[in-house]
């Protein structure tokens, strides 16, 4: 099911400008990184139309806390 929503957010962003409101940053970011077992530091890469470019995972951390 998490695949499925995976795919379709995916297929959702290469067609139109997806994070023009916090609440689609949002949940975007529960999609990819709120199953994870730890903390992560991530960044989203937009394009000037904010679309995603890419989704970079910078520093991962413990349960509780990353150290960046």
């Amino acid at each position: 099911m998490l695949e499925l929503a995976r795919r379709s957010v995916a297929a959702e962003l290469s067609a139109k400008p997806v994070f023009d409101t916090p609440g689609k940053v949002k949940e975007y970011l529960a999609l990819q990184l709120g199953a994870r077992a730890h903390e992560v530091f991530a960044v989203l890469f937009l394009d000037a139309q904010s679309r995603l470019i890419t989704l970079e995972e910078m520093f991962r951390g413990t349960l509780t806390q990353t150290s960046v």
